[in-house]
């Protein structure tokens, strides 16, 4: 990425392309598959940004949509699926697919409102009263575990973000309800 960074796209894809390819030779054993698919989110992540950059957007999607069902797939931080939800909208805003864009920017704030609620339920202190609160709001424990992983700051940075990015699609689509 510090090649993407500093505009050296040449050697940036040279190394994206080799970490690729090099995800084609693991081989898989239940062990490994769980961090093979890790490798292979950011780097379709990674990819989708170059190819953004690159001005081929729909490069750009097929390897951000492939990185964020990995994410999902692999339960990653909010954070990290909602910055590919919002590489996707913004990739989206570039062809002028606004309506689309806008979806993927709501559903990166639905993720993070979840995951702010699960943080909140996850500092009470009396059991019986987190168990109930759970049970109410359909929360599993799963996601707590999860989230619990999660910094809080990343998560309200990325929530800005995402506001941000939705009222700019709402702007180009005239949209202001």
């Amino acid at each position: 990425m510090e090649h993407l960074s500093s505009g050296d796209y040449k050697n940036a894809l040279i190394l994206l392309k080799q970490a690729e390819s090099k995800m084609g030779s693991i081989l898989l054993t239940p062990r490994n598959k769980f961090e093979k698919d890790q490798m292979a989110a950011l780097t379709f992540n990674n990819l989708g940004c170059y190819y953004k950059k690159a001005s081929k957007p729909n490069v750009a999607l097929k390897y951000m949509k492939a990185a964020l069902k990995l994410e999902k797939d692999l339960n990653h931080l909010p954070s990290h699926i909602c910055s590919t939800q919002l590489n996707i909208c913004a990739t989206l805003s570039l062809q002028g697919k606004h309506r689309e864009a806008q979806s993927f920017a709501n559903a990166a704030i639905s993720d993070l409102m979840l995951a702010l609620k699960v943080l909140k339920i996850n500092m009470v202190a009396d059991a019986q009263k987190k168990l109930e609160i759970m049970q109410k709001q359909k929360i599993t424990t799963s996601m707590i575990d999860r989230v619990s992983n999660e910094n809080l700051q990343m998560m309200h940075q990325t929530l800005s973000l995402a506001y941000y990015n939705l009222a700019a699609e709402y702007e180009h689509t005239q949209d202001h309800t």
